[in-house]
C-alpha cells in the first residue's frame, strides 16, 4: 500500500487523467499483475508472441508504435528496439516502470496521449451537457508508422470514462451508446493507418464458479461484431483470490496479426 501511494503522488500525469482515475487504475493494475503473476504469465507471453509474428510481416522498420504500452509486461520491447529505428509507446499515463525502462533504450519515445480525446472534457462535464465526441484520429507523428500494435487496449478505453459518467449521474443508455462510439472510434483510428496493424483485445468476460460453470458473461465489445481473429486464448484476469471466494473472471482474448487485411 505504501508503495502504491508513493507512486500515486510521484508519477507525473495530466490533471484530467489524475481526476478521472487513470493513474489510480494503472497503479492498481501493476500491483495486481505482480500479485497474481502466474495467472497472467501465459496471456502476456501469447501477446508478445502475436506481436513478434506480426513483425515478421512488416517490410519496413523505421517507426513502430505501441498503443496502450502501459507497464510493458505484454510488449517485446527488446526486439522492437533492435528492429526499428524508433519505437513510440503511447498511453494516457506513463508509468514509473515505463519511464525507468525507457532510459535503457535511446530509440524509445514515450508519448503521453489520451487516445479517446475525451479526458479533458469529461473531467469538467456536468449533468445535462452533451458527451464529448471520441476522437477517430491519432497524433500526426504516428500517421506514417510502419508498424502499430494496439495491445489489450480496445476493451479498456470506455471503462474509466464510463465509470466517471455513472458517478456524474449521466443516463445509462447515453453512456452505453457512447461506449460503442469509443470502441468504433479506435477501430477507425487503426483503419486510417498506412502501416501494418496488429490488434489484441479481450472481447468477453466470463464469471465462473469453482466448478468452472459460467454464471455471467459480459460482452466487452458492447455488441460490436469483430471478424474472425488469427488467434484466441483464455486469460484468468482475476482468480478466486482476487474476484471473490467463489468467483473467477476469465477473459476471452482475440488477436489479429494484420488488421488491415480484414474487410
Amino acid at each position: 500500500m505504501i508503495k502504491e501511494l508513493y507512486h500515486y503522488w510521484t508519477t507525473p500525469c495530466s490533471p484530467a487523467a489524475r481526476k478521472l482515475g487513470y493513474l489510480k487504475e494503472l497503479i492498481a493494475i501493476e500491483a495486481r499483475a505482480r500479485r497474481i503473476a502466474p495467472y497472467w504469465k501465459s496471456h502476456q507471453e501469447k501477446s508478445r508472441k502475436v506481436i513478434l509474428q506480426a513483425l515478421d510481416q512488416c517490410p519496413r522498420c523505421d517507426q513502430a508504435v505501441i498503443l496502450g504500452g502501459g507497464l510493458l509486461f505484454d510488449i517485446p520491447l527488446e526486439t522492437l528496439t533492435k528492429r526499428f529505428s524508433e519505437v513510440v509507446i503511447v498511453d494516457i499515463v506513463l508509468s514509473k516502470h515505463l519511464r525507468t525502462v525507457k532510459k535503457r533504450y535511446p530509440n524509445v519515445i514515450c508519448l503521453e496521449h489520451d487516445i479517446t480525446g475525451t479526458a479533458e472534457a469529461l473531467a469538467d462535464i456536468e449533468t445535462g451537457k452533451p458527451l464529448p465526441k471520441p476522437s477517430n484520429r491519432l497524433p500526426e507523428i504516428l500517421a506514417k508508422a510502419d508498424f502499430v500494435a494496439s495491445v489489450n487496449l480496445l476493451s479498456q478505453l470506455p471503462l474509466i470514462p464510463c465509470e466517471w459518467l455513472i458517478k456524474k449521474g449521466i443516463d445509462g443508455q447515453l453512456i452505453d451508446d457512447w461506449c460503442s462510439q469509443i470502441i468504433n472510434a479506435h477501430l477507425e483510428q487503426l483503419n486510417q493507418l498506412t502501416g501494418n496493424v496488429c490488434l489484441i483485445t479481450d472481447t468477453e468476460h466470463h464469471y465462473l464458479d469453482r466448478s468452472g460453470k459460467c454464471h455471467k458473461q459480459i460482452d466487452m465489445m458492447n455488441g460490436l461484431q469483430l471478424p474472425a481473429p488469427d488467434q484466441q486464448w483464455q486469460w484468468s484476469i482475476a482468480p478466486c483470490s482476487e474476484a471473490g471466494r467463489n468467483c473467477e473472471i476469465v477473459a476471452a482474448v482475440s488477436a489479429w496479426e494484420k488488421w488491415h487485411q480484414i474487410d
